[in-house]
Formats: C-alpha cells, structure tokens, sequence
C-alpha cells in the first residue's frame, strides 16, 4: 500500500489474559504489514496476567508501534472498553491474542471502510495447530455467520462510544460480542465481510489433559447465556442461548454421563489413547454440550432465587 497519511487511522485492539509464547507471534504478524506503520497502533490490554506480558512487549516493541495497558482481573469486556477508550485511531480493529494476522490484514479493514462507512468489517479465518508455522497446518477458510464477533473484525470508534462500548457485566467466558451486536443492529448498523481480510486462528490440538478446562469454559458460557438473554429477551436470542432442543439432551447427557467427570474422562482417555479421532470429536462436543446446558439450568436458578447470575 504506497498511500501514507499523517497520523493514526487503525487501532488494533487485543485482550489477553496469559498466553504469552502465542501472543508473541500475534505481534509479530502485526509488525509485518503493508499498511504503512505510522497510521496504525497496537493496544495489548493485559487482564491481570500472571505471566510477565510486559517484558515480552518492551522486548518485541518495535518503532513504539504497541501501546500496554493492564488491569486487575475484570474480564474481556473491561479489557476490550480500555483498549476501546485509549485507542488513537478512527477504526478499531479487535483481535484474539490467539490469531497470527496475514501480511495485508490490516490493510484490507482500513480499505473497506473507505468504502463502506459506519460498516462492520468482518474478516476471514482458518483454524490451525501450528502458531509458528499457521500456513502449514491450517484447515480450510470460514467466515463467521454473526453479525459483531470480537476476533478479527474492525468497526468505527465513534459508533462504540455511541452505542456504550462491551457490556461490562458480562464477566466470564461468552456471549459479549453477540451482546453488543445486537445493539449495533438495533441502532442500523450494517455489516459486510471481507474475505481479503485474513488470519490464522490457533486451535490447540486436544489432549485428555485438557478436558476439565473445556468443561469450565462451557459451564461459563451457559452462565452468560442466561444473562444475555435477561438483556435481550427476544426469540433470536433465546434460539441461540437457550434452544429447548439442545438443553434437553444436554441436560440428560450431563445426568446420565457427566455429572462426574471422571467417568467422561475415562471414555475420552479410552477414545484417545485408540486414535478414534471422529468419535472423539463427537464424545468432546456432545461432553461440551451437557456442560453448557448444565450452566443455563444452574443460572437459571440463580436467577429464580433473585441471585447474581454472573460474579
């Protein structure tokens, strides 16, 4: 790109909480793009790491393009609204620190927003397990199907302060970036995809180490489905939070098979251990299914008792 201009035009926004070794080449793709480097800005907002994120950006921090703030542990949505409220440019561009960005990624956003204004820019992705080397064990290209989703997707700074920036009650895992979608449709706001605007997103290859984790994770993403809702009562959400179909096998699976964890952990060990990659797969999604209808079913109580849903 040989235009220039005098000042910030883009700012990349990226929450982390750890994830050191990766973020380190999510910085490094950024520092390797065609914009031009003056007119963009890198904001690494640290939600209360307990690794030393600090050191790794004073380390990799070339020509001061990365700007590092840190919080006490509040969740992504506080962490997305610093960024939000510290960014210098015009258009915010959000990334997960898990993404390694394509050399014209940058680019790409900013010349989409020349011409499509107060537009959602949403970018293109393929799913990877190799970080270093993404190109190389990357599978297929997607484009979300949500309208507002905080990983590679780029929007006007004016319209977030508008429109009140990430709810910050939502302080777990899930359901953030659908919530402030719906409030940008409600006030006209247009999406459009840019399948130029490419990254490579890390999925770690599962080990059976890695399942109580994943069972956490989809229990807090249940949680805030109930609170999504409570904020946006609406058939649409309720199918996509709360579908009664999913709940009712995801409660009897849970019932029957994963109350106690260990006895789903037992069939994944037997399933991985034999390389029954497909039926594994299956096993993991319907364990994460049952967790997360366990989560509404438990929030939903919560908040029949007048409790706070999410803490």
């Amino acid at each position: 790109m040989k235009e220039s201009f005098s000042s910030v035009e883009i700012s990349i926004v990226i929450p982390t909480f750890n994830r050191k070794e990766i973020l380190f080449y999510c910085l490094k793709s950024l520092l390797n793009q065609t914009f031009p480097r003056e007119n963009y800005e890198i904001l690494v907002i640290d939600d209360g790491s307990t690794e030393d994120i600090e050191t790794l950006i004073k380390d990799v921090n070339v020509d001061s393009l990365i700007r590092y703030f840190r919080q006490e542990k509040s969740g992504q949505a506080r962490a997305e609204n610093l960024g939000i409220k510290n960014a210098k440019g015009e258009i915010i561009l959000f990334l997960d620190n898990d993404m390694i960005a394509t050399i014209k990624l940058i680019e790409e956003h900013f010349l989409f927003h020349q011409r499509y204004k107060n537009y959602i820019v949403r970018g293109a992705y393929a799913n990877t397990s190799d970080y270093v080397n993404p190109e190389k064990a990357c599978e297929g290209r997607f484009y979300s199907t949500a309208f507002f989703i905080a990983g590679n997707v780029s929007i006007s700074k004016n319209i977030l302060l508008n429109v009140g920036m990430f709810d910050e009650d939502f302080k777990r895992y899930g359901w953030l970036d659908l919530e402030l979608g719906i409030r940008l449709r409600k006030i006209g706001i247009k999406a459009i995809t840019n399948k130029k605007a490419f990254t490579y997103h890390y999925q770690k290859s599962f080990i059976p180490e890695d399942l109580p984790a994943l069972c956490h994770k989809e229990l807090e993403r249940g949680h805030t489905a109930v609170l999504f809702y409570s904020k946006h009562p609406c058939f649409r959400v309720r199918m996509a939070t709360m579908n009664p179909l999913v709940l009712f096998f995801g409660n009897i699976i849970y019932k029957f098979a994963c109350n106690d964890i260990n006895k789903s952990a037992n069939i994944i060990l037997y399933l991985y251990n034999k390389n029954l990659d497909w039926l594994l797969k299956n096993i993991i999604n319907l364990v994460a299914m049952a967790y997360y209808s366990y989560g509404v079913k438990e929030a939903l109580r919560w908040k029949k008792r007048n409790l706070v849903i999410v803490e």
